[in-house]
């Protein structure tokens, strides 16, 4: 029996099994589960700075180089704040910021934003005030990728995605190594560019905040990556907002 090529995911919502909403629909996610040997450490909700510290503790004691990476890097604004109970309620740190208590339909997730923004808004502001300088999201998110470049020598190949915010220099330039892949486009263009467009916290019932579409389009783009290092043709994602362009 062939032995199945081994995938590690890390991520937000874009790549947690949690979300997907319709196991009936096609899902990237469950895809990949069934044709490789997936690890998925992705967490929905979770910040830039939480996952690539999860990333570190995973690589510390593992053997990487049979190994396949896909590396999501959600918001940089996604702060791990002690006080959070849970991991994934880093996605509500710019509601408590903004002030918004009411976004979602969902009297829950309301409701623990209201509590909250009670006890930590003014640090949460001050925070962002004093703390997260003009360039803070180009630097945190040269030094995530910076982090996981360093590692890509170790592992079989390397993909890596943006979420909603992207650096201003030609990574793949820079990295120069043939089994690292930086897609150059954000995620969530791709995904509010759908018909359905941007929807509220809580009320994405997309598979992974895609559609059937753009899931089949992932899962084939991934799979042509591993097989064959064929680069990321971002042109295939329908409603895509930039220019046709291949990560390569």
């Amino acid at each position: 029996m062939t032995q199945k090529e081994k995938i590690w995911i890390f991520g937000d919502s874009y790549g947690d099994p949690s979300c997907i909403k319709d196991p009936n629909s096609f899902s990237w996610v469950s895809e990949l589960q069934k044709n490789y040997d997936v690890t998925n450490f992705c967490v929905r909700g979770t910040g830039a700075n939480y996952t690539i510290a999860n990333f570190n503790r995973q690589v510390d004691n593992s053997n990487l180089k049979d190994i396949n990476l896909i590396f999501i890097i959600p918001s940089v604004y996604r702060l791990n704040f002690s006080f959070y109970k849970k991991v994934g309620d880093q996605v509500l740190t710019k509601y408590i910021v903004n002030g918004d208590t009411t976004p979602s339909k969902r009297d829950k997730i309301n409701k623990k934003i209201k509590l909250y923004s009670k006890k930590y808004k003014d640090f949460v502001n001050n925070f962002f005030r004093y703390y997260l300088y003009p360039d803070y999201s180009k630097d945190t998110l040269l030094k995530i990728i910076g982090n996981i470049s360093l590692y890509s020598p170790q592992f079989k190949s390397v993909l890596c995605y943006v979420v909603n915010n992207k650096p201003v220099v030609n990574i793949n330039k820079l990295v120069n190594n043939d089994n690292f892949c930086f897609v150059d486009s954000m995620l969530s263009d791709i995904s509010n560019s759908e018909p359905i467009g941007q929807v509220k916290l809580g009320e994405d019932d997309r598979n992974n905040h895609f559609n059937e579409h753009n899931n089949k389009v992932m899962f084939e783009q991934i799979n042509k990556w591993i097989n064959d290092r064929a680069p990321i043709d971002i042109s295939k994602f329908n409603g895509h907002r930039h220019e046709d362009h291949l990560a390569s």
